[in-house]
């Protein structure tokens, strides 16, 4: 993990989308250091990538997790249900409103001397 990631963790994981600036006085403060700021996007984009890594494996392993509960409770139900997706989410938006009027274009006359 990069230098400054590790510093900042905790800053970072408190308010994923600190400021950049808090970023760098943080870091003047206590190592008497700033950095440009693409080091600190990366830092904070590393952290943040770190976390949601961890939440998607996490969601990727609640199958066995019903199934080793299953096995060690009989009787138990574990039923896993994923959420409807709406399908306006997915769907094109609409090139133009049904009942607003076509737009006029101005028209610019040109003359040749």
């Amino acid at each position: 993990m990069p230098w400054i990631a590790t510093k900042l963790k905790s800053h970072i994981l408190d308010d994923p989308k600190i400021s950049y600036e808090m970023m760098n006085s943080i870091l003047m403060d206590k190592y008497g250091c700033t950095t440009p700021q693409k080091q600190l996007y990366r830092a904070r984009k590393h952290i943040v990538d770190i976390v949601e890594g961890e939440h998607k494996h996490m969601y990727a392993l609640l199958p066995k997790y019903g199934m080793n509960v299953l096995q060690h409770n009989p009787g138990c139900r574990f039923k896993m249900v994923p959420e409807a997706v709406d399908e306006c989410l997915h769907a094109p938006p609409p090139k133009r409103q049904p009942d607003r009027p076509p737009k006029k274009r101005k028209r610019a006359a040109v003359s040749l001397l």
